[in-house]
Formats: structure tokens, sequence, C-alpha cells
């Protein structure tokens, strides 16, 4: 809750700027650009349309496309028909997709003509949005949006496995923007977003400008380069960015900080942050520089404000106002805060639950003796006396790749159904590019032979190209504990010695 009353929802707001500043930039994206007047009525004739179609509140709408206008309006438009929108990562094998729009359900799908699948005929092609529109009527009252309205899925990872689709509702969303740190947004200033389109991270940077009447500038893919542009020709004022992202600005050979001039607001979350790249922000980036930590799941638990706190730099910040955290030790019992164990929290914005998975929402989820829910992050760490939060691993068996989710059982899950293969283990090891990739480690079957490139090759024809593992290496056997667990702390320390973390 904003104070004692609920935050405004999203359609409310692009309705309001509609009005308030009609000739304001609300999105510039490949393919064009609208004003707030202009979008708000695209939105409502693809409502419109959605409506004639059969689309009721709560159905899913479906995108699958690379970054452009089109994309941007269906969102809109599914936000405003009080439908849910469910991006979709174009990385995805046409496997993984299927098992996606599976799980989803949905209504509709909108797609670049590349990315259809031939045996759903009921795909909108964003190509000829226009004429999916001109074929309607475009008539009808404007739906009135409800606070309790399923707004948005947002997939964790393609998985070949169980998908996870983390539903949050509308009022959830107008939450998780108010909570956000947001200095100045309003008319006028700009936000720039590259990221892929399908994650959290780029759902909020292109959400949270609207919300606030401030324009979107969406690119259509990243490179230092693209963004050194954008800041000198668009003037742009917020960024969301993330750690690989400004590692590579940084290390361009064009940067000046006097290129970011324009810059005032600099969001960067997805994964850890290097101590020589939160220095170099601190002395070279212009503006307000923001680390975020939070899961999409939770919504935004702490931040750090790396200007304002220098000496604060190994922490993930200050837990954010609203946030009720707890520690949880190995038998779910809350230790005192400055105690090391996973981290848990209450916060305004949490998911609804994964969507059709009530068995995982729970295991996501730990009750205190009251009954409130708390949201497990699956980190582990403490909240020191000085109030910072400090992170010091992670109990999920996750690796963040360039701020992209992949769960290594989804990598094993592939690798054991080799014929070849008698157990396999995926760690995450350091990439100076991005952060962290997946590294496999492999125990063949007695008598059987496979080498790592036909492995490599095994797992790309049944994966995204984003979980494909850097490397593999073998074993005659992975190591375990008394209990049978196989003990991947051993299989990390060859590749993190002489860092001082272990971030996998």
């Amino acid at each position: 809750m904003t104070g004692n009353k609920a935050a405004p929802l999203l359609v409310d707001q692009i309705r309001r700027h509609a009005s308030e500043v009609p000739n304001t930039l609300a999105v510039r994206a490949p393919g064009g650009e609208r004003s707030m007047a202009g979008l708000a009525v695209r939105a409502e004739l693809i409502a419109a349309r959605l409506r004639e179609q059969g689309c009721q509140p709560g159905d899913r709408i479906a995108v699958i496309g690379k970054p452009s206008l089109a994309w941007v309006e269906v969102m809109i438009g599914a936000m405003f028909a009080r439908c849910a929108f469910a991006p979709m990562s174009t990385s995805l094998t046409m496997a993984e997709r299927r098992l996606l729009l599976a799980d989803a359900g949905p209504r509709l799908v909108f797609a670049d003509r590349e990315f259809a699948d031939p045996d759903k005929g009921e795909t909108v092609d964003l190509a000829a949005l226009e004429d999916w529109i001109s074929a309607g009527r475009g008539s009808g009252e404007p739906a009135v949006p409800q606070g309790s309205d399923l707004f948005s899925i947002i997939y964790s990872s393609g998985t070949t496995g169980v998908p996870k689709g983390i539903a949050h509702t509308a009022a959830g969303r107008a939450e998780f923007i108010h909570a956000r740190p947001r200095p100045g947004f309003g008319p006028g200033r700009i936000g720039w977003v590259s990221t892929s389109l399908c994650t959290n991270f780029s759902f909020l940077g292109m959400i949270t400008p609207l919300y606030f009447g401030a324009g979107v500038s969406v690119a259509e893919r990243f490179s230092p380069e693209a963004f050194l542009r954008a800041c000198s020709e668009e003037r742009i004022t917020e960024v969301s960015l993330v750690p690989v992202q400004v590692r590579r600005i940084l290390e361009h050979p064009d940067f000046r900080p006097e290129l970011l001039a324009s810059l005032q607001f600099t969001m960067i979350s997805g994964s850890p942050i290097d101590m020589p790249v939160k220095r170099r922000l601190i002395a070279e980036w212009p503006g307000r520089v923001v680390d975020s930590y939070g899961t999409t799941e939770t919504g935004g638990i702490a931040v750090l404000d790396l200007k304002a706190d220098p000496d604060k730099l190994d922490t993930v910040g200050r837990i954010m106002p609203g946030v009720e955290p707890v520690i949880l030790g190995e038998d779910n019992t809350p230790l005192a805060l400055v105690e090391v164990g996973e981290i848990a929290a209450i916060t305004p914005m949490p998911m609804e639950g994964y969507f059709n998975k009530e068995s995982l929402t729970s295991q996501s989820t730990w009750h205190d003796v009251e009954g409130q829910r708390y949201i497990r992050t699956g980190d582990v760490g403490y909240i020191g006396e000085d109030g910072f939060l400090r992170i010091t691993g992670r109990s999920k068996d996750m690796i963040i790749s360039g701020g992209l989710n992949i769960f290594a059982s989804d990598i094993e899950d592939v690798l054991i159904s080799h014929p070849a293969v008698a157990e396999a283990a995926v760690i995450a090891v350091p990439d100076e590019r991005w952060g962290e990739s997946p590294h496999a480690v492999v125990a063949l079957r007695e008598g059987t032979s496979a080498s790592a490139d036909e492995l490599k090759g095994w797992l790309q024809e049944r994966l995204a190209r984003t979980s494909w593992p850097r490397d593999i290496s073998f074993m005659a056997a992975l190591p375990r504990n008394e209990m049978g667990k196989v003990l991947k702390r051993v299989l990390r320390e060859p590749f993190w010695q002489g860092r001082g973390k272990d971030v996998a």
C-alpha cells in the first residue's frame, strides 16, 4: 500500500496522462513511436478487438517477438482489456515455447512470423497488427480495471521440466512500481530499456515510466554503442541495466562520462556487481546509481545507493520501506536478523503465486505463528547491525548469467537423458563477460563414451541458447555426502578460488 490507500492502477494512470499531457512521448521502439494520447487510443482499439474475439478478464495474452512498437502496444492493449500479459522468450526452442504456452493457456498469441507455431492457427502476426485491428469494429465501452485482475505472468526461465509463471495482480504491480526508486519520474523524462523484453526487469523498466507520465525508449538490441548513442541523441534520463551491460559500457573505448550527461538515474539489478565496477560507477557514472536486490516473486527487498553509501559496497543495501524480512535456519525456524540463513520477506508487492502451480507456490512460502506469508528468496545472507543486507550465497540452485536466470536442474535433466550419461551436475563458474556461466560436470555410464562436443550438441537441440553450458568436464563419479547429495561446493571450489566469495 502507498500510505493508507491503494496505489492507482497502471491503466488508470495511462488514461490520465493521455488526458493531461496528450502530446508527451510515451513510447519509442523499432517501428515508430506514440504520444501518451496515441498510445491510449491504440490500447483501447486493441482491447476492443480482444473483447470481440472473446477475451475475458483474466484471460492470458502471450507475445513472442523482437522489440517493436507493436510488441509494446499489444502489452498495453492486453492490460486495457483486463487480460494478463504473458511475454515469452525468443531464445526458446519451439518445444520449450509450446511447453510455456501450454502452461499459460493463452486466449491469443501474438508473434513475429519466425517464432509462430505452425500448429497454432490463432496466432496473430505482429507485423500485421494494423490489419488485425482494422478487421474489428473498434467499439465498445472501455473496461474499468480492478486491482484483483490477473495482470501479468512472467516466466522465470524457459524449461524442459515444470514451467514457473510468476503471476501478479494489477494492484500488486502498482505497488511494485511505487516501491521502486524513481526520483523525478514524470513528463519530459525518458527511460531506456534493452534487456530481453520477456524479463521482469525489462517489463518494469517499460511500465514504470509510463505509470508516472514519462516516456520509454525500447532498443532493438543492447550494445554499448546503442546506449551511448541513445544518451547523446535521445537525451535518456533513466536507464535499467544488468551488471554485464554496465561492464561492457565502462570497458568500451568510446566511453566518457560526459556522453552520459543526460542521465539522472540508473537502476542496476539481476546479478551481483563486481567491486571494481561499483567503484567506477561512483567515480565516473553521472546521476544517482542504485543496485536493487529482490526477486520477481517478492519484488524489491533492498536498495544500495552507491554514491550515498560508498562504505557499504559489500552489501545489497538497506531494506526497503514496507518490507518485513526474516532469516530462516535450516529447520525453517526464524533466526536473529544478524545470523546467516535463508532470506524471506513480506513485501508490498508479492506475487500471487506460480500460475497453476499451488504446490510450488506453497514450497516458496513460509508462514509465521500469526499466519503471515513470507516469500522465500532462495538466497542466503544476514542483516548487519548497520541495517544493511549482505548476501553470502544461494540456496536455490540457480545461475544468474548476464541478468538471466538459468536453473541448473533444467540442464542436468537433459544431460541425464543422454544414453551415455550416468549423472550430471551443473554449477556456476566465473565469466568475465556475463558474471557467471553454467558449467556441466558429467560422469559417464560404464562401457560408454561421449565427448564434450557431442553432449553440447545434445543440449543445443533441446535447450535455449541462454542455457547452454560454457564447457563440460568429466569425472569418474560425482562427489557426494553421506546422504547421497552431490557436493556442488566441492565442484565449484577450483573455479572460485581467490575470488573472496562463491556466488554460485
